[in-house]
């Protein structure tokens, strides 16, 4: 169920270039101590978001929060959530770690065979495993859903997931194809706004490929360090995805977005952004159907998402012109609508349609 709380063990722009296997292992580590770490009493207060609009005459509830188990230690944010699942008719979550079956052997495998892929299986199997595992087990943000999911089980209420990170092994591989794609948007800047962002990503294969062919010499900087020295040279801000984060004027206008903005800026060109699109695309299917009963659809996001998947689910063109422009990422993970429903005896089951 790789979502940016969870299943993502690892980036693997990070673990490219010179820096080695124990970089990339300790990086991994890194990364899940972050997730863990306590929430400040100012982040707590900040990261909750409640929305509310109607989508194909469906009321849809939309609670974007920061998904971490501090969150529910508030007694107020925790009724609200319970409140809600209470009233729904579906409870949409960015991950359902219990339903999509992200505790299983099955899961843990594909993702250390994913990770060795993706570097070319440089790093030994015995150093990765017991990373990944800590990683699932051990993963404070994701037992925020598995939280939410116990919630709608003892009220009886069905739970989906829309977002193609849900699907196993997804969220590494989107981070490689985005990570890829972040460097295009900074070629084409370095080059001028004018060269497609086709032409930039054919540069940066070249690139990629040379190096991997020992064409250039080893001290070749690696993708991070590029996109940090294309950042400093042209003085632009590009929307990474990597959630909230203070931006110029300039990039708040045409790139990325934040915790308060309302809708992405209208350059908008990235895993999260593909992620939100995708996400009101499911909303808008699963809002149609006719065996919904009369309470509201629940959404339960991380902050930095609820007002992108607002605007593209009342946006009806702007999210079908965004969704053309996301085959690359569509090639490595495709969103679903997976829809759960749970049995006392049996736990979590699969909807089929």
């Amino acid at each position: 169920m790789p979502t940016e709380s969870g299943p993502n063990p690892q980036n693997p722009e990070s673990i490219e270039g010179d820096q080695g296997k124990n970089s990339a292992i300790k990086h991994m580590e890194e990364m899940l101590e972050r997730k863990n770490r306590p929430m400040t009493e100012k982040e707590k207060e900040e990261l909750w978001l409640e929305n509310e609009f109607e989508l194909n005459g469906k009321n849809v509830e939309l609670y974007g929060v920061a998904h971490h188990p501090d969150m529910l230690d508030i007694p107020e944010y925790r009724q609200k959530l319970l409140d809600g699942v209470k009233r729904s008719s579906l409870v949409v979550l960015e991950g359902a770690p219990a339903a999509s079956g992200y505790y299983t052997e099955e899961y843990a495998e594909r993702v250390v065979e994913t990770i060795q892929s993706l570097t070319d299986n440089e790093l030994d199997r015995a150093e990765v495993e017991p990373v990944v595992h800590k990683a699932i087990h051990e993963n404070r943000q994701v037992d925020f859903f598995k939280e939410v999911e116990a919630m709608a089980a003892d009220e009886g209420k069905r739970i989906a997931t829309l977002d193609p990170k849900s699907k196993i092994d997804a969220g590494i591989k989107l981070d490689d194809i985005n990570s890829k794609v972040q460097i295009g948007k900074m070629v084409s800047m370095v080059g001028g706004m004018g060269i497609p962002l086709v032409m930039a990503m054919r540069e940066t294969r070249k690139l990629r490929k040379a190096r991997n062919n020992q064409e250039l010499p080893t001290s070749t900087i690696n993708r991070r360090q590029f996109l940090k020295a294309g950042l400093a040279a042209t003085g632009l801000a590009v929307g990474v995805s990597s959630g909230i984060s203070t931006k110029s004027s300039f990039d708040e206008k045409f790139f990325g977005r934040d915790i308060n903005d309302h809708e992405p800026g209208v350059f908008t060109y990235d895993l999260m952004d593909y992620r939100d699109v995708s996400v009101a695309e499911g909303l808008d299917e699963i809002s149609k159907e006719e065996d919904l009963n009369d309470g509201p659809i629940m959404v339960v996001y991380g902050a930095a998402h609820a007002n992108a998947i607002e605007h593209y689910s009342k946006n009806p063109s702007a999210r079908k012109a965004k969704s053309l422009l996301y085959a690359p990422y569509r090639l490595k993970a495709e969103a679903e609508i997976n829809i759960y429903d749970f049995d006392k005896e049996k736990g979590w089951e699969k909807v089929e349609k």
